[in-house]
């Protein structure tokens, strides 16, 4: 942000007349706007991507903790809602996650597979911004195994 200011004044000092400076100043003032801007979209994106990941985090380790209390993995692809209702009538029964099961940041439900691919015991995803499986930057995929 700081060499954005730099440039700014710099542009400003070049043009020596006064329509052309209050042009400068006003194209200044337009950068610095527009990289506050960028700024923010990036952390927010990046916050977004931190949440995802530490959401499923969390969903992993009550899919282990739902495992240790009843000797297998929550099954098909709504077996992360058995984490906080006694969806398979096991006795007993405990949730696993207190309150609701998370949206990803984006709104989305996390997709879970049992078993996952590749041998996995259970996958947990979210497709990004988008809800579509793969993609780049926000709307990549962030998976349970990475």
């Amino acid at each position: 942000m700081s060499n954005d200011i730099i440039v700014c004044e710099n542009l400003v000092k070049i043009y020596k007349t006064k329509d052309i400076e209050v042009l400068a100043k006003a194209e200044a003032e337009d950068i610095i706007r527009g990289g506050y801007e960028e700024v923010v979209e990036e952390v927010d994106r990046l916050a977004n991507i931190g949440a995802a990941k530490s959401q499923i985090k969390l969903l992993v380790d009550a899919v282990n903790g739902y495992k240790l209390a009843y000797k297998s993995y929550p099954e098909g692809e709504n077996g992360l809602q058995a984490l906080v209702e006694n969806i398979e009538d096991k006795e007993n029964w405990q949730p696993s996650l207190q309150g609701s099961l998370p949206k990803d940041p984006w709104g989305n439900d996390y997709i879970y597979k049992c078993p996952g691919d590749e041998n996995r015991p259970f996958e947990i995803i979210s497709y990004g911004a988008d809800g579509e499986p793969g993609g780049e930057d926000e709307n990549a995929d962030i998976n349970s195994w990475e």
